[in-house]
């Protein structure tokens, strides 16, 4: 609940009038959403693991998934972050009767891509589909925009400090970046 999207999404929410609980398992992230939208309930919690977390859905008008374990070489965070969290929360929300699940996969579940962030975003969208959560999937590309770190806004802080760099497949490779807060206008 307190990563990029998170980060955007939570002052627009709270702006239109919703009360919002955020639930992020690193206190950092949670002390940023603090300072930027500090009416927002905040709980540190692991989704990965069942837990007292699960009663924060109750009485719910939706809960919007925003967590994606996105840079790691171990497969088992991706797995725990991606496809073991992505169980508990739809418990959660069969357990409190949840009227709506929005759900961020990643395009990347349409491409050829064969890493473990790829495998698990995918077995994560597949136990939503399978569920009898009412949802919606949604699957944005590469995002940029406030609290960008891991992409654009590492390839601009590279740009910043080198006069070369390396451009994968020299700039042939296809990318459709979203901007977050086109993202949040979506999920709204």
């Amino acid at each position: 609940g307190a990563g990029m999207v998170g980060q955007n999404l939570i002052p627009r929410l709270l702006a239109q009038g919703f009360s919002v609980v955020a639930v992020d398992k690193n206190p950092a992230t949670l002390a940023v959403l603090s300072e930027r939208a500090p009416s927002a309930e905040r709980h540190v919690a692991d989704l990965a693991e069942p837990g007292a977390w699960m009663d924060l859905l109750e009485g719910c008008l939706a809960v919007v998934d925003l967590k994606a374990q996105i840079t790691s070489p171990d497969r088992v965070l991706h797995m725990r972050n991606n496809a073991t969290a992505t169980a508990c929360v739809l418990e959660a929300c069969r357990r409190h009767k949840v009227p709506h699940l929005v759900h961020l996969s990643s395009s990347v579940v349409l491409s050829k891509a064969d890493d473990f962030y790829t495998e698990s975003k995918r077995l994560g969208e597949a136990s939503v589909k399978t569920s009898d959560v009412p949802h919606t999937i949604l699957r944005p590309p590469l995002m940029f925009g406030p609290g960008d770190i891991k992409h654009l806004g590492l390839i601009l802080g590279l740009m910043e400090r080198f006069s070369v760099i390396p451009v994968p497949a020299g700039g042939r490779y296809l990318r459709q970046p979203l901007y977050v807060g086109d993202l949040c206008g979506v999920i709204e």
